[in-house]
């Protein structure tokens, strides 16, 4: 009896040792999880910043927040262009401490993080004011997949188009003409600007005159060369190693004949594409008479072996020939200012923008939302990159991203970091607005407040395709070759549809 009385202890004494053991145990665990937990986060919410050249101001932006509002908001900023910090926003994204708000600057960039789980559409948006913000963002500057869905808030937004020296056009035409005629390349069609390129190009090689129409206006060049058209020898600067420029930018117009948004782009069907032939056919023939009249450092290039060969027509050189006066047009972005104005400031202060022209007919259009003449009549404009908030971040630090974005996008003081500091151009800016002392941004917002602006539908085109299937074909194909056929048109555009399909 004794022997199983004490064996029967020696087990209750066990099971209270065993709990007594288990109870400390959990006490030190929970102990380390609060500590964790209090010294894990030393800020509410945290703001990944792609852009390098506004770290310091960025941060400050933020910390003005904080001390409004007492919400600590931290700023991460890493050089995505050091290959030392390769696949960096990848790494912080999985980290204990992923970002509550972060960029995305390419549809592929939003497709990849959507499929993760990590972008909140503003649908679920919990905050009333954000969500009326968010709701009145313009179609073509959201950042979508589908056309109904909505990621984004546009950090700046960027615009492009030929740029043009008024007076490089005074010198052509006469100093009581410039104004009309820069008025008339704005709206022109296309037909008429080829007739006005030609004409430069007759009097550039020959000084011969002839009388062109710019919208049923007359007009002929000056009967001699004096002052800045002494120098051009070529009607347009031209990179022809810039596969961005070709693919994406210039052949923009043409993809916005068949849709109005970058998204319609991201989930366009065969048949849509089917529908591209003809657009691209007419951004070849525009091409075409763009690479017919190219500024070199001391004579005019052209389409053939000296184009590809030729150090001339590189990005930085077709600059340095447009600012030199060796050229009439540059393709160039509101961005490229900074660029220009690096070799002549006063020059850089003056340009303004004329569309991208194309021959686009009204068969071409499947648009509804577009025409022919506001293709000719419009520069592209467009938000590069958007703020998106993380949805796996906790319900209380989205909430504190909303609220963040209400004061960026409304507080007189946020707007001047944003437009004084970082250089941004807000996507609801007006022409009235004395603030944006950059004359090429300037030149975009008149075509903004008019409402002559067309979607970046590139934006929304397969990986690698703008600059590879279409652009890097044209320039391994095509630029050797001196003349172009229809036939060269066709082949251009159906391998880049092919090629769409395919990806």
């Amino acid at each position: 009896m004794q022997k199983n009385i004490k064996f029967f202890l020696n087990i209750f004494m066990s099971i209270l040792l065993s709990l007594s053991l288990s109870s400390c145990g959990n006490k030190n665990e929970a102990q380390e999880e609060s500590k964790e937990t209090t010294s894990e986060k030393e800020y509410d919410i945290s703001i990944y910043n792609i852009n390098t050249d506004i770290e310091e101001s960025f941060q400050k932006m933020c910390d003005e927040y904080t001390s409004r509002t007492g919400v600590i908001v931290k700023a991460v900023t890493v050089d995505l262009d050091d290959e030392e910090n390769d696949g960096a926003m990848d790494k912080y994204m999985q980290s204990g401490s992923p970002p509550t708000i972060f960029t995305v600057s390419s549809m592929e960039e939003l497709n990849k993080w959507r499929e993760s789980g990590n972008v909140l559409d503003f649908s679920n948006a919990t905050q009333t004011e954000f969500k009326e913000l968010a709701n009145n963002i313009p179609s073509h500057f959201r950042l979508s997949s589908n056309t109904v869905d909505n990621f984004g808030i546009p950090c700046t937004i960027e615009g492009f188009g030929y740029l043009v020296d008024p007076k490089m056009l005074s010198s052509l035409f006469g100093g009581d003409k410039y104004r009309a005629v820069l008025s008339d390349l704005k709206t022109c069609s296309y037909d008429e600007f080829e007739s006005f390129v030609n004409a430069v190009k007759l009097y550039i090689t020959s000084g011969q005159i002839y009388e062109f129409h710019l919208n049923d206006n007359s007009y002929t060049l000056l009967d001699k060369k004096s002052g800045l058209s002494e120098n051009l020898n070529g009607v347009f600067s031209f990179s022809s190693d810039n596969t961005k420029y070709i693919g994406s930018y210039m052949a923009n117009p043409a993809l916005a004949a068949v849709f109005d948004s970058a998204a319609e782009a991201n989930i366009a069907s065969s048949e849509q594409l089917d529908t591209l032939m003809d657009p691209l056919m007419r951004f070849a023939e525009s091409l075409d008479l763009v690479t017919s009249s190219i500024s070199g450092t001391t004579s005019t290039i052209t389409k053939g072996i000296d184009l590809i060969n030729n150090s001339s027509n590189t990005t930085n050189q077709s600059i340095k020939n447009f600012v030199s006066n060796k050229s009439l047009f540059l393709l160039a972005l509101n961005s490229s200012y900074d660029a220009i104005a690096t070799f002549n400031l006063s020059m850089a202060n003056r340009c303004s923008f004329i569309p991208i022209k194309v021959p686009i007919m009204e068969q071409d259009i499947k648009n509804e939302n577009i025409t022919d003449k506001k293709i000719n009549s419009s520069i592209t404009v467009y938000a590069p990159s958007h703020y998106v908030i993380n949805a796996k971040a906790s319900e209380r630090e989205q909430a504190l991203a909303q609220d963040f974005f209400v004061w960026m996008l409304t507080s007189d003081l946020a707007y001047k970091y944003v437009v004084q500091e970082f250089k941004y151009i807000p996507y609801d800016t007006k022409e009235s607005n004395s603030t944006v002392d950059n004359a090429f941004s300037k030149s975009m917002i008149e075509y903004l407040s008019s409402g002559n602006v067309i979607p970046a539908v590139y934006y929304g085109t397969p990986s690698g395709w703008s600059e590879t299937n279409l652009a890097k074909n044209i320039i391994d194909q095509y630029l050797p070759k001196s003349i172009w056929s229809y036939n060269d048109y066709q082949k251009i555009s159906d391998y880049a549809i092919k090629a769409w399909k395919s990806k």
